[in-house]
């Protein structure tokens, strides 16, 4: 799965993580548009996006000033669990 490349490429992540949450953001609209709807697919792009903000800082504001990303945030354990808010303003 995508989350085990992740983790296989830790190093390298910083390097491409806007073009890797893009791609990740890109699929979960997409999927989330289909008749055939896959949560464990949605949860596993959404665990990848969160990994992204996680590791790298740039990609953090990105994430949180994308409005297309803004109904994910707001139903996402994840994001609600960290309370981080340095990119909420």
């Amino acid at each position: 799965t995508a989350e085990v490349i992740l983790t296989l490429f830790h190093p390298r992540i910083p390097a491409h993580c806007t073009i890797l949450y893009r791609a990740f953001l890109r699929l979960h609209l997409d999927l989330s548009e289909t008749p055939i709807f896959d949560k464990e697919i949605i949860n596993s792009l959404e665990r990848c996006i969160y990994k992204l903000y996680q590791l790298t800082p740039n990609v953090g504001s990105t994430i949180m000033r994308d409005e297309r990303i803004r109904t994910i945030i707001k139903d996402s354990l994840l994001f609600a669990c960290t309370g981080d808010t340095k990119y909420c303003n």
